[in-house]
């Protein structure tokens, strides 16, 4: 019996660090998984904020070159 567990406690070991390793590894993917979603995400919504903001941007450009534009052009012939 003695001879049985002292084959089998490295055994036990041996597969309790295998585990420990396993789960490890696999917590290492997950989180690794994790964190590329998030900086996935994060790159995604300040792409679409800079789509957003300069999409504005062109649109207050052209808002204010017609609005001047206009501006002028009622100023020059109606004033």
């Amino acid at each position: 019996m003695k001879a049985i567990c002292s084959l089998l406690l490295p055994l036990y070991h041996y597969h309790y660090y295998y585990y420990y390793y396993y789960y490890y590894y696999y917590y290492y993917y997950y989180y690794y998984y994790y964190y590329y979603y998030y900086y996935y995400y994060y790159y995604y919504y300040y792409y679409y904020y800079y789509y957003y903001f300069y999409y504005y941007y062109y649109y207050y450009y052209y808002y204010y070159y017609y609005y001047y534009y206009f501006y002028y052009y009622c100023k020059l012939y109606y004033y």
